[in-house]
């Protein structure tokens, strides 16, 4: 008797457990496409930043400063939208360094010694 109530208790635990994974997972997805969409973002600003700044020197160039500081202002604003989605992500993975151990040497071709006759 105490056994058989033993393997539904069991079954009913692993079944309550793999929802709960399913729960974990559909919550780590949505995470992980909230990252993707910030990450997105974070491009499309920087684009705009290198547009605005090419902007800016061609104005700067060409000696329109009224256009050049209204340019300015803009680049402090895509600036600042900038530094708020970058820290709200994660700092990058960096890649693992090369494993240690000898590395090649190219030596110099040997130069052909003449004779003298």
């Amino acid at each position: 008797m105490f056994a058989a109530d033993y393997k539904v208790s069991t079954a009913f635990q692993q079944s309550l457990s793999f929802v709960g994974r399913v729960r974990d997972l559909r919550e780590l997805g949505q995470k992980v496409d909230q990252l993707a969409k910030r990450r997105e973002r974070l491009s499309t600003v920087e684009r705009q930043l290198a547009e605005l700044q090419a902007r800016y020197d061609l104005a700067m160039s060409r000696f329109k400063f009224d256009e050049a500081s209204t340019v300015q202002r803009e680049i402090s604003v895509r600036e600042a939208e900038r530094q708020s989605l970058a820290a709200a992500l994660p700092a990058p993975v960096a890649p693992p360094e090369p494993p240690l151990g000898v590395v090649p040497v190219i030596s110099r071709a040997r130069r052909r010694v003449r004779r003298r006759t």
